[in-house]
């Protein structure tokens, strides 16, 4: 499993246990869309994680994460800095964010920004933040359904 350190590093993690939903090759995350010859725990599970995945986009997109590499890498130190955060929960959002493809880490520890993450970038043409910010709220979930009812 991969880990990071406070400095954002990558290091090998052993210790961590199996997950029911960790059944091995061919039943990764690949979207909640149920997938022919799953089972409806793995559909679900994927549905329930599409939650976390949403949810680190809209925070991304909040800390105008594609904004800061931008202009070249830079450490989950000093992105915390930037954005007035602590360290260990700037390293787990950008962890995160290596997960799902929208940045890379080098062996120093530095952050890079991926062709993906910059479809969040502020101002850019078609730039998707504006709807990461708005639609994964969960406000604006719970202000439409208050409306409609």
């Amino acid at each position: 499993m991969r880990a990071f350190g406070e400095s954002g590093a990558e290091r090998t993690c052993t210790n961590v246990k199996a997950r029911p939903h960790d059944r091995g090759p061919g039943h990764g995350r690949s979207g909640p869309v149920a997938h022919q010859g799953r089972d409806a725990y793995h559909e679900m599970m994927e549905m329930i994680l599409g939650f976390w995945v949403s949810q680190t986009i809209r925070t991304i997109a909040d800390w105008s994460l594609a904004d800061h590499l931008a202009a070249g890498a830079l450490t989950a130190g000093e992105i915390a800095g930037r954005e007035g955060a602590a360290v260990e929960t700037t390293v787990a959002l950008l962890r995160a964010g290596v997960g799902l493809g929208l940045m890379t880490v080098s062996g120093d520890g530095r952050f890079h920004a991926t062709e993906r993450l910059a479809t969040l970038r502020t101002g850019a043409p078609g730039s998707l933040r504006p709807i990461a910010l708005s639609f994964i709220d969960p406000e604006f979930w719970r202000h439409s359904l208050r409306r409609r009812a």
